[in-house]
């Protein structure tokens, strides 16, 4: 049995629209002090943890200090006699996330008209970057004979952001690409027909970006 609190803080990437909870979940050293780490004890071979619940239960804890933390996902792991947390990340507070050789940032994009913010993946850095933002695609199953069960899968979509203007949404072609650099269009096309850059390539994406940067600074 392991004798140390674990807690598992699991970074969840959350959209405009979810903003509003993640400011009610308590971030700071109180939480801080309840992280501690694992004996890494492993389990025999071929048994799995066993759950009282296996999903995740909104819950709360009070430290010895008196310390309130509020709207955590709790669930007791019966096999080592320990309490598990999920937490979400108050993306107000966040500069970039560095996560499995990715790194992530909270920034403000054009959504039907208006102004929303959420996580994109930085791919390309610079004055003038390219992001990367998924969202969760939800399609409701059909009853009936010819009748499909619900499915969900996670999209992708391309943004470029110049500054800090809000990203805009492209599509990695030459066309999408050179509309949101029209000021220095006439350089752009020379540049991409020298290098034979494929503007569907990340890779290449990202070296025209860096490009573009250094013309206007010139």
């Amino acid at each position: 049995m392991k004798n140390l609190l674990i807690v598992f803080v699991a970074l969840f990437f959350i959209s405009h629209n979810l903003s509003a909870q993640v400011n009610n979940v308590y971030i700071g050293s109180g939480a801080s002090s309840l992280i501690l780490q694992s004996t890494g004890e492993a389990n025999p071979a071929g048994f799995n943890d066993l759950y009282m619940n296996p999903e995740w239960k909104t819950g709360t804890i009070i430290t010895q200090k008196n310390t309130l933390i509020q709207n955590l996902g709790l669930r007791y792991n019966v096999t080592s006699g320990q309490f598990e947390v999920v937490s979400m990340v108050n993306p107000e507070l966040v500069s970039r996330i560095n996560l499995d050789g990715k790194v992530f940032i909270y920034t403000s994009y054009v959504r039907k008209g208006k102004i929303a913010k959420a996580y994109f993946q930085l791919l390309s850095e610079g004055e003038t970057r390219l992001l990367l933002a998924r969202k969760v695609d939800r399609k409701a199953g059909k009853k009936g004979l010819y009748g499909f069960d619900p499915f969900q899968t996670i999209s992708e979509t391309y943004f470029l952001q110049k500054g800090d203007k809000p990203a805009v949404e492209i599509k990695r072609n030459k066309k999408s690409i050179l509309n949101q650099l029209s000021d220095k269009r006439s350089e752009i096309e020379i540049f991409i027909h020298e290098n034979n850059l494929n503007l569907y390539s990340v890779k290449d994406i990202g070296s025209l970006l860096k490009y573009y940067d250094t013309i206007l600074t010139n």
